[in-house]
């Protein structure tokens, strides 16, 4: 995905959410309660692990 090699904010508009997290997570290294909704992120993501994703 040539959107994600490029860490700009522009970039972020056209990225799917699930990037659009890859990126704050890669760019500000955010805790799961720093962001709405990032509490049920971070269930789902550790939920998701069980399953190997």
């Amino acid at each position: 995905m040539k959107q994600a090699s490029l860490p700009q904010m522009e970039t972020t508009e056209d990225l799917s959410e699930r990037s659009e997290v890859a990126y704050f997570r890669q760019v500000f290294s955010p805790q799961p309660t720093d962001v709405p909704g990032g509490e049920q992120y971070a269930e789902k993501k550790k939920k998701n692990s069980k399953y190997g994703h």
